[in-house]
């Protein structure tokens, strides 16, 4: 089977088929093996393409396939993540859980593991892991930036699921935030969904600890002071908020995407975390 080659770039190989001389044709198991050998220069088996098939990074006509025995024929265009980024599952992740009812549960979602699917991994998120974990369903509400630490809410029905969403649409679900910056924010407004309800500054390292939230390490200088925020969000994102925060000049502690010169480590009772931090749903 040869074809149009297109490119391999980011870890991405793409292409398109241009000519299927094999009777039957070439099961997509096959096709990606072939692929990864040409495209990385090195003997890839069908071992190699199963893992990568199962993990959901294999498209067909641009939509994800799990099938290794999917027969491709002429013009298929093919989508390959051949360097997915993975995402162990959490040890503590039963532990992670902090309510429960009959519609809802509630988990405290780690920094590092995306909430749910991404376009290169099907199975290693939040939501998969909870299913797997639990034997039981789960339907996404909203999501966290993978860089976040915070609660994340999931339906146990998709009725739940539709009346969830519906709130958040309507902005009638407001969470509560704390964020960390190593100078106060302004108290007020940051946006028509975001408002910074107090920022107070308190003593190092001894403070963060007796507090139980965070302890850390940091690039360069141990801080001697640093800025404790409660924000309350009606409607829009936490990483909406680590965004504004980076705009005004406090990114949050550890927020490398808003080019924060501290690095935490280590945190107690939340783990290792960036330092924004949803405490609190209000339904």
């Amino acid at each position: 089977m040869s074809d149009s080659y297109q490119g391999f770039r980011f870890g991405v190989i793409e292409t398109v088929v241009s000519e299927a001389d094999e009777t039957p044709l070439s099961d997509l198991i096959t096709v990606v093996a072939e692929k990864l050998s040409h495209s990385l220069n090195h003997a890839s088996t069908q071992l190699d393409a199963l893992s990568l098939i199962e993990l959901g990074s294999v498209y067909v006509n641009n939509e994800r396939t799990l099938n290794p025995n999917r027969k491709i024929k002429t013009k298929d265009s093919l989508r390959i993540h051949a360097a997915p980024r993975r995402f162990p599952k959490p040890p503590d992740l039963r532990d992670r859980i902090t309510e429960e009812n009959s519609d809802f549960l509630f988990v405290l979602k780690p920094i590092g593991l995306p909430s749910e699917a991404t376009i290169d991994n099907l199975n290693e998120n939040l939501i998969s892991y909870l299913m797997e974990e639990r034997h039981q369903f789960l339907y996404p509400i909203h999501t966290l930036d993978t860089e976040s630490e915070g609660l994340v809410a999931l339906a146990k029905s998709p009725a739940a699921q539709t009346l969830a969403k519906q709130k958040f649409a309507s902005n009638t679900v407001t969470r509560e935030l704390v964020a960390f910056t190593e100078e106060p924010v302004q108290i007020g407004a940051l946006s028509a969904t975001t408002e910074v309800i107090s920022s107070e500054r308190q003593v190092g390292e001894t403070s963060l600890l007796t507090e139980g939230a965070f302890s850390w390490l940091v690039e360069g200088q141990p801080l001697k002071t640093f800025a404790r925020s409660e924000i309350r969000l009606s409607g829009g994102r936490p990483g909406d908020v680590r965004s504004l925060l980076g705009q005004i000049g406090h990114p949050v502690l550890g927020d490398r995407t808003q080019k924060s010169s501290r690095l935490i480590i280590n945190a107690k009772n939340l783990k290792s975390s960036t330092a924004l931090v949803t405490v609190r749903f209000i339904f």
